[in-house]
């Protein structure tokens, strides 16, 4: 998420992994991991740490960076749109395409 504000971000991600945590691949996926051992909050924001990037350019292309310097088979990037859709598509596009 190309945003800075900790809530918003927080409030877009819990939409998006509610959805993901809706179904049985993903859930089970998950749950090979330990990310839904113990209570829904704690699953859910263990979730999210690891699979949510958020903050602004700068901070996203270094976390990013660091992703893809492990031994990653393959790597998933898509927007999470906190404030402008539109806006934070073309902005992560470009970032994307800087690294």
């Amino acid at each position: 998420a190309l945003s800075d504000d900790p809530a918003m971000v927080r409030a877009a991600a819990q939409d998006a992994l509610d959805y993901f945590r809706a179904l049985p691949a993903y859930v089970s996926m998950f749950n090979a991991v330990g990310l839904f051992d113990g209570p829904d909050e704690e699953a859910a924001a263990r979730l999210a740490a690891m699979l949510i990037v958020a903050g602004d350019e700068a901070k996203v292309a270094a976390r990013l960076r660091d992703v893809l310097a492990t031994e990653i088979d393959e790597l998933l990037v898509t927007t999470l749109p906190v404030a402008d859709e539109a806006a934070e598509r073309r902005r992560l596009i470009r970032l994307l395409g800087e690294l």
